[in-house]
């Protein structure tokens, strides 16, 4: 399992891989979906307006300075959209265009694509990410969710609380260094993981300058996935899924048991039946596969992602800046 689905969308019914959310389904009838949950520094809701547009509410930000202030100018509005902008990849490139040269390219994909329109990869924090897909070796995704919630509530700060839920940003990697942190997770459920977690934060902090991670995406995807793997508790998959999910490496496939049993089945009939693969049987499926058996596995087990058509844009509205749930702002392109 992963703590997030390989393709996510800002009003999906899923929990993201790092600082938790939460979907409200509105009142059961016509009221949009709305996510509340932790983007970096911040704590907002997002909802869609329609399909061209995403509203959002900011709860509140936190400045990321030695104070920790609170802040709640409306200056900071091309900053919080900029953040959003980021975070949902809005700017990475047309997911249309891409749906339309796949289902050409490919029959398969053409089968499986309109039940699935507008899935996007989200573009998320690669610490974050890194520690949730840690915590989802061996792992199921609601107990992986309820991992990284814990990991957040013990270490990270507390942001607030939305409709009698509390959110914590994502612990900084100094929290998740000092005295007591493994037992502390042990103690939290973790179990082996804690370890991994404690040496890693350890690791990361002692051996690489900072910003390493975040360094990561402007080196091609082979060197990044060969870093990851240098740290505890990361192997191949792990890797590859921080590198797809948070290092713009695009051409990272991670190749679990689903994904391996798609691209056989429709691809690789010669793989049906094998229990295990070489690693250069799986990176022969994640060639093959990109993107046919991802989608293939998300509309074959589509009861987990509520998905709907992604937004485009995040478009101003008149009122920008507004800081409750009540009223809402379309955050400024």
């Amino acid at each position: 399992g992963t703590p997030v689905t390989a393709t996510s969308t800002a009003h999906a019914s899923t929990d993201r891989a790092s600082a938790g959310g939460v979907s409200d389904p509105g009142d059961g009838g016509d009221s949009p979906l709305v996510w509340t949950g932790v983007v970096g520094d911040l704590l907002v809701s997002l909802r869609r307006r329609d399909e061209h547009r995403i509203e959002w509410a900011v709860h509140l930000r936190r400045r990321a300075s030695p104070g920790g202030d609170d802040d709640d100018d409306d200056d900071n509005d091309d900053m919080t959209v900029s953040a959003l902008r980021d975070y949902l990849a809005l700017d990475e490139c047309s997911v249309a265009d891409l749906y339309s040269q796949w289902c050409r390219a490919d029959e398969k994909f053409r089968s499986v694509a309109g039940r699935l329109p507008g899935i996007r990869m989200l573009r998320q924090d690669p610490l974050e990410t890194l520690f949730s897909f840690i915590c989802s070796s061996n792992n199921h995704i609601s107990r992986i969710s309820g991992m990284v919630e814990r990991l957040c509530s013990l270490f990270g700060d507390y942001l607030g609380t939305v409709d009698g839920r509390d959110f914590h940003r994502f612990p900084r990697l100094e929290r998740l260094c000092g005295d007591g942190v493994e037992a502390k997770l042990r103690d939290a459920g973790f179990g082996y993981r804690a370890g991994y977690i404690a040496a890693s934060a350890k690791m990361l902090l002692d051996e690489h300058e900072k910003g390493f991670l975040d360094a990561l995406r402007a080196v091609p995807y082979p060197e990044a996935r060969t870093q990851l793997m240098t740290l505890p508790g990361v192997g191949p998959k792990v890797a590859d899924c921080v590198c797809l999910m948070a290092l713009d490496k695009h051409d990272a496939v991670p190749v679990d048991t689903h994904v391996f049993r798609f691209a056989a089945r429709d691809y690789m009939p010669r793989l049906a039946g094998r229990k295990s693969a070489t690693p250069a049987v799986m990176k022969e499926v994640g060639e093959l596969a990109l993107p046919v058996a991802l989608l293939t596995v998300a509309a074959e087990r589509s009861a987990p992602y509520a998905v709907e058509r992604l937004p485009s844009a995040l478009e101003q509205s008149p009122r920008a800046g507004i800081r409750n749930h009540a009223n809402w702002c379309a955050g400024g392109c």
